[in-house]
């Protein structure tokens, strides 16, 4: 996602001449496509965080300090800095977090990605890959002094921690402006070669992801599938394999993808919910019409969402905060 997300940032931005970016229309075009719908999210999970919190009756998982904290960090995307606290309130909301952090660091690095080289971009993603395996070791391994810090402690240990993500965001940055520097200088990857690329990429990161036992937040499997998932993103973001991506069905998903990824928690805690109490017996018996259901639910909600809530929000934000 990390990675993904710095090469579409580049690949938007990159084509422009020499002048830096403009912050504030970034910013604010950042915040426009971000905002309505996590804010939208936070109210459909608002239930869930509202029964854990100190406010429930007979108390919640939480305190009233606690409450209080992710009340106040989560609507404004900080609550991954305070990692104990970032799922307490729709836990894909602590990426979105990251992201904001990412957005704050894009124009700064973007301008100093232009004009170089290969080879540049080349060092510079072998050291963005070292300090995600740096982040990832000391992680794995920390020094007893940093396992018993409270607070920083936590925040270093943790995986949500923004700062420790950082590598991946920039990784994303570099082969997209190496993507770019090739599309402008016309030099694009061949479409059999991407496909190729593609193929190759999946291959290894299935390979990777089957022959560990690691879990899925585990930091050096995440190392581990950088590169893959960076190649596979390159073989694909060729124009001639971009046919079946291209067809308006896969459009319109990858439009609704991002309300998909947000209310993907909540709805599951939802249906799980309705699934025990109308019908006690499904999830064990038919767990598979419980699971299509519910993807169709999401699928469903998502592409309403984004058709009427979110990019209405996010045209008229962009509009009123331009002005």
């Amino acid at each position: 996602f990390f990675v993904l997300s710095g090469f579409v940032l580049v690949y938007t931005y990159g084509p422009l001449d020499d002048r830096p970016i403009d912050r504030r229309a970034f910013l604010i075009a950042r915040i426009a496509r971000l905002y309505p719908m996590y804010l939208v999210a936070l109210l459909i999970g608002l239930p869930e965080f509202f029964r854990s919190s100190a406010l429930w009756p007979g108390g919640g998982t939480l305190d009233a300090r606690e409450t209080v904290l992710v009340a106040i960090s989560t609507p404004v995307m900080l609550q991954a800095w305070l990692p104990r606290f970032a799922c307490s309130w729709n836990c894909p909301g602590w990426s979105l977090s990251a992201e904001a952090f990412f957005y704050l660091a894009f124009p700064l690095v973007a301008v100093h990605l232009r004009g170089r080289g290969a080879r540049v971009l080349l060092m510079f993603a072998a050291g963005t890959l070292l300090l995600a395996l740096a982040s990832a070791a000391l992680r794995m391994f920390p020094p007893p002094w940093l396992r018993t810090a409270p607070i920083l402690g936590a925040a270093v240990l943790a995986p949500y921690t923004p700062l420790f993500r950082l590598p991946e965001f920039l990784f994303g940055m570099m082969i997209g402006r190496w993507y770019v520097d090739r599309r402008l200088a016309g030099r694009a990857l061949h479409p059999a070669r991407g496909v190729a690329v593609a193929l190759v990429a999946t291959i290894a990161i299935v390979a990777i992801a089957a022959s560990t036992n690691a879990e899925a937040d585990d930091p050096m499997l995440g190392v581990a599938l950088l590169i893959p998932f960076g190649a596979l993103i390159l073989g694909l973001g060729e124009r001639g394999n971009r046919g079946l991506l291209a067809r308006p069905i896969a459009m319109a998903l990858g439009e609704a993808s991002y309300a998909f990824y947000l209310i993907h928690g909540p709805l599951h805690v939802y249906v799980l919910g309705a699934a025990r109490r109308l019908s006690p017996g499904s999830l064990t018996e038919h767990p598979w019409i419980v699971f299509a259901a519910y993807v169709a639910l999401v699928t469903v909600a998502s592409l309403l969402l984004y058709r009427y809530l979110e990019r209405p929000a996010r045209l008229t934000l962009r509009r009123r905060l331009a002005q």
